[in-house]
């Protein structure tokens, strides 16, 4: 475990031995909570500082126009590393925000959908694990005529060492601490749901799934 995943750790941000449904339906029993790592202003701001000095390391091979975060954690996370970097380097990249609906597509609002077209974008978000984020996110960047040249991530919790896999050319994270998941028939054969641990609801995507599994069972 290193400096990032014990601080996440430290503030009760890091569960274990629970059952969390994550946003790409995989199920796991460890979640990186970003969302209270956010509640700790100063927390998040050395974590999104760090991660804005480890891009400038990456200069000049990474370039970019603007700096894109993805709601919801990502969002915040966008900013800060967008302004602390602006304050490092003198960059004049923007920010923008891409905008999660219900169904889980990302969208951009009008104005910067216009402004967006032949960029350069930076992706950011706060814990990347699967990369159903960054994908959706990319796939809204490439419709109003973007290109992501990079993803940004406090936490890398992915297995994988090919970016690509993550839906991003090249990543750059304070750390990689990798998940253990199960797919749904994995997880009833040898995962937590082999063993009758309840999902939780409240953090993750635990209740959409459930609700998704009441709705297949209705006659």
């Amino acid at each position: 475990m290193g400096k990032v995943s014990s601080r996440f750790q430290q503030v009760g941000a890091m569960t274990r031995k629970d059952h969390v449904v994550l946003v790409s339906g995989l199920h796991t029993q460890e979640y990186a909570d970003a969302e209270i790592v956010l509640s700790y202003p100063s927390l998040a701001f050395l974590f999104s500082r760090k991660l804005a000095g480890k891009i400038e390391e990456w200069r000049p091979r990474l370039t970019f126009d603007v700096v894109v975060g993805a709601e919801h954690g990502g969002a915040y996370v966008g900013f800060l590393v967008a302004a602390t970097y602006a304050h490092m380097t003198g960059s004049k990249a923007r920010f923008v925000i891409a905008r999660k609906q219900k169904s889980g597509r990302f969208i951009f609002d009008k104005a910067d959908a216009r402004f967006l077209r032949g960029k350069r974008a930076l992706l950011v978000d706060d814990v990347v694990s699967e990369g159903t984020t960054f994908r959706r996110a990319g796939e809204a960047l490439r419709r109003v005529g973007a290109t992501v040249v990079a993803g940004a991530v406090w936490l890398n919790r992915s297995r994988y060492s090919n970016p690509k896999r993550l839906g991003v050319p090249a990543l750059v994270a304070l750390e990689q601490y990798p998940l253990r998941t199960w797919a749904p028939g994995e997880c009833r054969r040898s995962g937590p749901c082999s063993k009758s641990v309840p999902i939780n609801t409240t953090i993750g995507h635990g209740k959409e799934f459930l609700a998704r599994q009441a709705a297949h069972k209705r006659p």
